[in-house]
């Protein structure tokens, strides 16, 4: 066991492959009888496609995450009853996904991120902030005592060409769709 009450990292990889191995055979159950010819074939390439590759996430998560002992043993009888529920009736296949899903909640939510440390040191008082400024200056800043600085007057935005008078102007005609106006107009 690792430290922390948290399950051996081979115990937690088995119960990803498990929660994995559940989903995909609650989903051939489901595809199974349900095709005939060349739809089945198709039906089972997309299983194969879509879950082989969730059996390696659910394993990565769980091995990668801090799985507790309780949340192990609660993920591993959910496991235990899709693998027999999915074979007895004939809402197995359902019930043994639902078990899937919720076995891999709990193997999600134990890979979340732990609670950051709050308190005093993540707070800052503004007399601290005074302090390390007028400790380390920075060159390019101006400091309170530097004289105000003399910059050029910022040049304004060239006049646009819309407000010419002589400017061609567009008029909209009673064509649909088609904008007439000077530029249209050949030259004389």
């Amino acid at each position: 066991m690792e430290g922390n009450d948290t399950a051996h990292p081979i115990l937690r990889l088995v119960l990803g492959l498990g929660a994995g191995a559940l989903t995909l055979i609650g989903m051939i159950r489901l595809v199974a009888g349900n095709f005939d010819g060349r739809l089945a074939v198709f039906a089972w390439v997309v299983v194969a496609l879509a879950m082989i590759p969730w059996i390696g996430y659910c394993a990565w998560r769980s091995w990668h995450g801090r799985l507790n002992l309780k949340r192990a043993l609660v993920v591993a009888i959910l496991v235990v009853v899709g693998l027999v529920v999915v074979w007895l009736f004939v809402l197995g296949p359902v019930i043994g996904l639902a078990c899937s899903l919720a076995a891999f909640v709990l193997i999600w939510i134990s890979d979340w991120p732990g609670k950051r440390a709050t308190g005093e040191e993540k707070f800052v008082a503004f007399e601290e902030l005074a302090e390390s400024t007028e400790d380390d200056p920075d060159p390019d800043e101006p400091s309170r005592n530097d004289p105000p600085r003399n910059d050029p007057p910022r040049q304004h935005d060239p006049p646009r060409d819309d407000a010419d008078p002589d400017a061609p102007t567009r008029q909209r005609s009673t064509a649909p769709g088609r904008i007439t106006g000077a530029l249209d107009q050949p030259s004389t």
